[in-house]
């Protein structure tokens, strides 16, 4: 027990896993762990991980979607599945546009990143998400890459307010080589952004040691924006 409590003490992120469909008790146990630790530890970031539609599943708690960075960097505690496979890491995969923005205004967010993976990749969920979500008065933000075909990103930032986007590098050299694609497509949706939407745009730049950091490089890409 004490080598249990000497690593919860340790942990600022714990996840708080149990077997899949579970009954009454593996969610009192659960939910009833993830009260003990965030009540002792309140500093702490601790997560019911799993997903449960039956009737009980709001009767000990919500359950929130986490990043899978997250999850990887936590302290992981699992709760009585016979097996491996038995553990229930599905990790809040389906949640409607609705429920998505409801949990925006239950936790008084005034805004819906929408990053990691690349939102373009899951456009009309986008679509959907801000929609509703401009109907609440809640701000929606794209965190993207700024690759997406030009006929998609008209209805794809319809409903979007701001977007920050990661210009990678300002070489074509470079966008070929390590990402696969075109810088000139990322150039034409940033002055589509600027001159023909309202929508606030932020431009990021990792640089990368030998690979986008030259002065030439920077030089180029200050006087371009």
């Amino acid at each position: 027990m004490k080598i249990i409590l000497d690593k919860i003490e340790n942990a600022n992120t714990i996840c708080v896993f149990r077997h899949q469909s579970p009954d009454p008790d593996a969610l009192g146990s659960q939910f009833g762990l993830v009260s003990w630790i965030k009540e002792t530890y309140p500093e702490k970031h601790v997560f019911a991980m799993g997903w449960h539609r039956g009737q009980s599943a709001n009767l000990f708690g919500e359950y929130e979607a986490v990043s899978d960075d997250v999850v990887r960097e936590s302290l992981a505690i699992i709760l009585d599945p016979a097996n491996k496979a038995r553990i229930d890491d599905e990790n809040a995969l389906s949640v409607s546009p609705e429920e998505v923005v409801a949990l925006a205004k239950k936790h008084r967010t005034p805004s819906i990143a929408f990053t990691y993976n690349d939102p373009t990749i899951f456009g009309e969920y986008v679509i959907d998400i801000s929609s509703i979500a401009r109907e609440e008065g809640i701000k929606s933000v794209m965190v993207t890459a700024g690759y997406i075909d030009k006929n998609a990103r008209k209805d794809v930032y319809k409903y979007v307010d701001a977007a920050n986007v990661d210009l990678k590098a300002f070489t074509e050299d470079f966008y070929h080589k390590i990402t696969s694609s075109h810088l000139n497509y990322v150039l034409d949706t940033l002055v589509w952004l600027k001159k023909e939407t309202e929508v606030w745009i932020e431009i990021t730049t990792l640089l990368i040691p030998g690979e986008n950091d030259s002065e030439k490089e920077i030089k180029q890409e200050c006087e371009w924006i």
